[in-house]
């Protein structure tokens, strides 16, 4: 009788390989019709981002052809190469944090997904897997309060915000891991969340359980979080605040800390169960998976945050209060919702009660 265990483990390379075969071949098709001459000024940088240089170059060589010595042409080629790729990296930065945004990371998770099934195509062994990438997903709890609760407003929840992308950005876990030879790619993205993409990392490539070797990771960066101050943010002792939170008893000394929920995936992890579209070409697919790769991570970052909120609900007395306040401001922003709502509604119909008289006037 067959092992059901070797069996599965057994079909399941079977499905990497002919999913890195179908790769494989989409990537060879794409090759042949797609080439760049890519200097080293350009070559680490994403291919959107390659071809936007490239453009700009080959358009300061047609204004400048024939005007200037070919060497004379060459120095300014290379001067205006650093100063476009430093203009073009610029357009990429979430400016209130001083870090990728997502659509820079995004770039960067399709380059890198990239490079690493390349190395595997190139590979003569083949058992050989991609070289991992892994993605951190944070959601930050407690946005919401801050920016209805402070005296300050959304200036205290920006200030929040900075607070908690500096600890992803230069926090010690992530120095910790650049210790470690993990090379972080650190991005906003929309709202309250942030991400981290972690690649070129033999400390964990080692591990047999891959995606368990994140779960440390995720809980130094909860808990470095945790423990910024955080209690300027909130002052409970102000009267505004405390009528804000009429009916519900703020807890002797309470003090809001920072939290932030999180999820991860990693490009391995999705290959056991990708789909290869054949009807799109190479790099759509490596989008795809990009895209898989995002959503799973954000879907466990939303479980973390119902476990949080109720972890927190059945908590000691600081939590409950916590979890109050937390609920206070999101049963506000559904209110919220609800009455932009009716007011759209409201203002559709008064529109079409406008032209019903308007006509019956005209009649």
């Amino acid at each position: 009788m067959l092992n059901e265990g070797k069996y599965n483990n057994f079909n399941c390379e079977s499905n990497k390989n002919l999913i890195y075969q179908e790769l494989k071949s989409l990537k060879e098709i794409s090759s042949a019709k797609e080439s760049i001459n890519a200097n080293e000024a350009i070559k680490n940088l994403p291919k959107p981002m390659q071809l936007d240089v490239i453009k700009a170059n080959e358009l300061l060589k047609e204004k400048l052809k024939n005007k200037i010595s070919d060497n004379e042409l060459n120095n300014l080629l290379e001067e205006h190469t650093k100063s476009h790729i430093k203009e073009i990296t610029l357009s990429y930065i979430d400016k209130r944090f001083g870090c990728a945004d997502k659509n820079y990371l995004r770039l960067e998770m399709v380059k890198t997904i990239d490079n690493s099934m390349e190395e595997c195509f190139k590979s003569e062994d083949p058992t050989r897997l991609p070289s991992d990438i892994k993605l951190i997903s944070f959601d930050v709890n407690g946005l919401k309060a801050v920016n209805d609760l402070s005296q300050r407003g959304h200036s205290a929840g920006d200030d929040y915000l900075k607070r908690i992308a500096n600890v992803l950005m230069n926090g010690k876990t992530t120095q910790e891991l650049s210790k470690q030879g993990v090379d972080c790619f650190v991005s906003s993205g929309a709202g309250d969340e942030f991400f981290i993409m972690l690649k070129n990392n033999q400390t964990i490539e080692s591990k047999p359980q891959q995606l368990t070797a994140l779960k440390p990771i995720l809980r130094s960066y909860q808990k470095e979080i945790s423990e910024m101050d955080c209690g300027d943010l909130i002052d409970f002792n102000d009267p505004i605040v405390q009528k804000k939170l009429q009916g519900i008893k703020i807890p002797k000394n309470f003090k809001f800390s920072g939290s932030i929920s999180a999820g991860f995936s990693s490009l391995n992890n999705i290959l056991e169960s990708f789909n290869v579209d054949k009807s799109k070409n190479y790099i759509a697919n490596i989008q795809r998976i990009m895209g898989q790769i995002i959503d799973a991570s954000d879907k466990m970052a939303n479980i973390n945050k119902r476990e949080y909120k109720e972890k927190i609900a059945n908590g000691n007395e600081h939590e409950r209060f916590l979890s109050l306040i937390l609920k206070r401001n999101l049963d506000a922003m559904e209110m919220e919702i609800e009455i932009k709502k009716l007011r759209k509604k409201l203002e559709v119909a008064e529109k079409e009660n406008k032209e019903l008289r308007d006509k019956m006037s005209i009649n």
